[in-house]
């Protein structure tokens, strides 16, 4: 195994990738969490084509004989270029299987796919972007003027790091940040900080139904055994509890009195776990609890920071104020992996007298300035631009059409909006059962196959619940288009949903039957 970081690309843009055996690679990619596994620091188109850029520089025999030389079996760059099949083979053998065939199912085996705003163009078919990189978009694919934005940033702040500190100051009321490689580092990150700061107590207090990420730290905050499987080693001192349960404040009350708790991670809105609101009187105990036992409140807010949810972090909409936060996706506007920790001042205190350099250490080594340049123009640009009013209104129109289109919607329990944070959970059972464990699976695909096709995503967990997470900023014309298109594909009955999902099966998206 090789892994590679940021020394590949100067350090000028976030990086963090590995290669391997391909006995090695099957094996990770094998079984029902290889798409999990592959999607894992996303988007990187820009990371990877700057990659190619250094290795083109550093080593032009070794570029010149991957781009037209014969390595083995393996087709060229230059015919990956313009040859499907030899883009399949790549991902089929050395990237992800899985990933591939799902490529193939939806209908973007093609070179000819580009990507603007809301929407990709397969083979000339506009097709709406309801996954945005799983909210890593503010402004849609390709947003404009992002180069000559950074560039003038990158060319104007004297101090770019102590200006993007202070902006993220203004706006969380934390005073110190540390960037990150991705929101799972960022995560890592806090949990180390919050660690080191608090050096006699070294117990983790996490809830159930959460995901942290997926570095080996992160994975504390996430309690499902399967997505920790042959993966080690893992921190031990942790604690979960089901913050749904009937008894989850008598729960959260023994642990805070066994454990030596110094950190208790949360998602206030748990995305993986089903969209759904941790339950505001068990935020309010974990909140309250702090001064009484001495423990650090984290809030993971990688998927509901950066506006996603209307305020630039949810933690101002619930009213608390936590030690640490961290934020990622939306951190980049899908551009490249970037995310980071925000802490307060009391932890720089306590950092301070343990003459720990940690909080330093994770500065100096994560310091990319174009994704720091990338995160000041987008909090700059939310502030001049009202984006908070915006999302607040966009949210309500996705309610407002996603509930009147489904009130007597038989394949629907429920519909939970959070600004644009959505999921839409089909019921268990009913006519949906007839169609198993692959009914959220195959009402996406029947989504794909609308007039006007959307692109859908669910919730890994709980694959029944659909998750809606398109770019940031839309005009209320593709809310509309893309509510049409969801109440629509629900409520087709079983059989025309299965027969769409086997037409996706057999066909690409132009309707051309697949090899």
């Amino acid at each position: 195994i090789a892994v590679l970081d940021e020394s590949f690309v100067n350090g000028e843009v976030p990086l963090s990738t590995f290669t391997s055996r391909r006995e090695l690679y099957e094996k990770w990619m094998q079984g029902p969490r290889s798409m999990f596994h592959s999607t894992t620091f996303q988007p990187n188109a820009i990371t990877t084509k700057h990659f190619m850029s250094c290795f083109q520089k550093r080593d032009p025999a070794a570029a010149q004989q991957l781009n037209t030389g014969t390595v083995g079996d393996r087709p060229t760059l230059a015919r990956c270029e313009r040859e499907v099949g030899a883009t399949r083979w790549v991902y089929e053998r050395l990237y992800s299987p899985s990933l591939s065939k799902l490529i193939r199912t939806i209908g973007f085996d093609s070179l000819d796919v580009t990507a603007e705003g809301h929407c990709f163009t397969v083979g000339g078919r506009p097709v709406l972007d309801g996954v945005a990189g799983v909210a890593c978009g503010l402004r849609g694919h390709n947003p404009s003027g992002f180069s000559v934005d950074v560039r003038e940033t990158l060319e104007n702040e004297t101090n770019l790091a102590s200006a993007l500190t202070e902006e993220l100051a203004a706006a969380s009321g934390l005073s110190s940040f540390a960037s990150a490689v991705s929101g799972g580092a960022a995560v890592e990150h806090a949990l180390k900080l919050a660690l080191h700061a608090q050096s006699d107590r070294n117990h983790v207090l996490a809830l159930k139904g959460g995901f942290g990420g997926k570095t080996l730290f992160a994975l504390t905050g996430t309690e499902r055994l399967k997505y920790k499987e042959n993966i080690g080693p893992l921190y031990r001192n942790v604690t979960y509890v089901n913050p749904f349960a009937d008894d989850a404040l008598e729960a959260i009350q023994h642990v805070l009195s066994k454990e030596p708790i110094g950190v208790v991670q949360l998602e206030l809105i748990q995305g993986v776990g089903g969209v759904r609101p941790i339950p505001e009187p068990v935020v309010r105990f974990l909140d309250e609890q702090r001064s009484q036992h001495d423990y650090l409140l984290l809030i993971d807010e990688v998927q509901t920071g950066m506006f996603r949810t209307g305020p630039f972090l949810r933690s101002h909409a619930v009213g608390i104020s936590p030690d640490l936060v961290t934020i990622g996706k939306g951190a980049s506007d899908m551009m490249f992996p970037f995310g980071g920790t925000l802490f307060s001042d009391r932890i720089r205190r306590k950092l301070d007298d343990t003459d720990s350099d940690f909080a330093d250490w994770v500065r100096n080594r994560y310091n990319h300035p174009i994704g720091q340049a990338t995160l000041l123009n987008s909090l700059r640009r939310a502030r001049d631009e009202d984006w908070v009013s915006q999302v607040e209104h966009q949210g309500e129109r996705f309610e407002t059409l996603l509930r009147e289109g489904l009130s007597d919607c038989t394949s629907v329990a429920d519909v939970r909006v959070f600004g644009m944070l959505i999921g839409i959970e089909l019921h268990g059972g009913g006519s949906v059962r007839l169609l198993g464990k692959r009914a959220g699976r195959l009402y996406s695909l029947a989504m794909l196959q609308h007039a006007q096709p959307l692109l859908m995503g669910f919730c890994q967990y709980q694959p029944n619940i659909f998750k809606l997470t398109p770019s940031l900023l839309m005009s209320d014309e593709t809310i509309e288009t893309m509510c049409k298109t969801i109440c629509e594909s629900l409520r087709r009955s079983p059989v025309r949903v299965l027969a769409a999902g086997l037409r996706a099966l057999a066909f690409n998206g132009n309707g051309e039957r697949k090899a």
